[in-house]
């Protein structure tokens, strides 16, 4: 009865997991009419430009004056030599860096002397496979000692982590097994960083 008892613990987090789906679903299927019309207040809200707050994320006016653009209405359509010379500029950054990108995400460090602890790392375009990379340099400049870094391997992601109390630049210098190299970089904005702080303050 004892082992019995113990075998079924080990699928207490499915039983959870399930359970957290079920209402989740549930939430949709009662509440989808209002849901579908808090989506169209807030998509007309910020249409008229107005500021935006659900909870602890708030949009500013200056964000919600952008033009929003799609691929049906506004805009200019390139066409001739024009189209041909934008269409291939995209096609020659992705081939020039191999369908490799940086990207990174943030989030509150407890350093005293910086804001933000960052998470640097590839991403592949679409299908692209990580199993030719050799190693990753990673370069921040002077504020870092001018040194370089080497990129980690975890868990199917290569990059670094780091704090810093400002953006920066980022470089990184991919080597891949055929001895081939790609110069990637990034800059390391804190645009996401109030958001990110105003939902770690809430869920604290």
């Amino acid at each position: 009865m004892v082992d019995e008892i113990v075998k079924l613990k080990d699928f207490v987090p499915l039983f959870q997991s399930i359970l957290w789906l079920i209402v989740l679903l549930f939430f949709l299927l009662v509440f989808r009419k209002s849901i579908k019309t808090l989506l169209k207040a807030l998509e007309h809200r910020i249409g008229k430009g107005s500021s935006v707050k659900i909870g602890p994320i708030e949009l500013g006016e200056e964000i919600t004056k952008l033009e929003y653009v799609d691929e049906k209405k506004g805009g200019k359509i390139a066409i001739g030599d024009e189209g041909k010379q934008r269409e291939e500029h995209r096609k020659q950054l992705y081939a020039n860096n191999d369908g490799l990108f940086l990207t990174h995400i943030l989030i509150p460090t407890e350093q005293k002397e910086n804001e933000y602890e960052i998470f640097i790392y590839l991403l592949g375009h679409k299908n692209r496979k990580m199993n030719d990379i050799k190693n990753t340099e990673f370069f921040f400049g002077h504020m870092w000692g001018n040194k370089i870094f080497q990129g980690s391997k975890k868990d199917g992601l290569i990059g670094v982590r780091t704090s810093a109390y400002a953006p920066f630049l980022c470089t990184c210098c991919v080597k891949l097994k055929n001895e081939n190299e790609i110069i990637l970089d990034r800059y390391i904005d804190f645009e996401m960083g109030k958001i990110v702080r105003n939902l770690t303050t809430a869920s604290t």
